[in-house]
């Protein structure tokens, strides 16, 4: 049980920390429109 949970975790840790941010800066408007792009240029 701990390795099951431990690879999905991994494998959706990085996706799900993007679509939460991504959701969050469009939920929020224009305002974070520079956060968003200033994350996406890095990852």
């Amino acid at each position: 049980m701990s390795t099951e949970p431990t690879s999905i975790e991994g494998s959706v840790t990085p996706p799900t920390s993007i679509n939460f941010e991504n959701s969050g800066v469009r939920a929020s408007g224009q305002t974070k429109g520079t956060t968003r792009k200033r994350k996406a240029v890095p990852q």
